[in-house]
Order: structure tokens, then sequence, then C-alpha cells
């Protein structure tokens, strides 16, 4: 499945946020990703960034169940832990 990252890694945007990455950036948006593209990008970067740790925040505990089993699609024999979920103090959990 590795591979299927080369596209990604020669997009321009794609080369923004690994420079983004490489100086330090303390925040770099993305948006106008839905679906399996956000899982994509995040290969793609921790593919970039390994050895690493990749850290995912996503607004629900069903959202990162998704990625983290299209992650290990993508990048087989990647660590992927279960996600973990708490809720913020004025929050509701899903």
């Amino acid at each position: 499945m590795r591979g299927m990252l080369k596209p990604l890694q020669s997009a321009p945007g794609f080369q923004s946020l690994v420079r983004g990455l490489e100086n330090n950036y303390t925040r770099q948006l993305v948006t106008g990703l839905s679906g399996s593209l956000k899982s994509y990008l995040l290969a793609g970067l921790a593919e970039k960034v390994k050895p690493l740790p990749l850290l995912v925040v996503t607004p629900g505990e069903r959202d990162a169940g998704i990625i983290a089993e299209e992650l290990i699609e993508l990048l087989p024999g990647i660590a992927v832990p279960g996600p973990a979920a708490f809720a913020l103090p004025g929050s509701s959990p899903e």
C-alpha cells in the first residue's frame, strides 16, 4: 500500500506541510478533505516523519476509530494504538 502514497508526496500542498513540520511550525491548517482523504494525508505524513510518532486528534471516538482502521490498511505494520477518548470540561462525550 505504501506505493499509493507516492503521488501524494510529490503534491505541492503536501510538500508545504512537510516543510512546515521540518521548520517546527506550531500550527498548520488543512481544509477540504473528507472521508478517506484525511487518512491518506495522515499516512503520507506518518511516512515522512517516521520514526517520530504522529498524534491525531479527532472530534470524536468514532472518527478516531475510522482513521485508525484506515491507517492500518494504508501502512501495514505500523503501530496504531486504539483510540483514547475523554471529554473536556463543558463538553459531552459521543
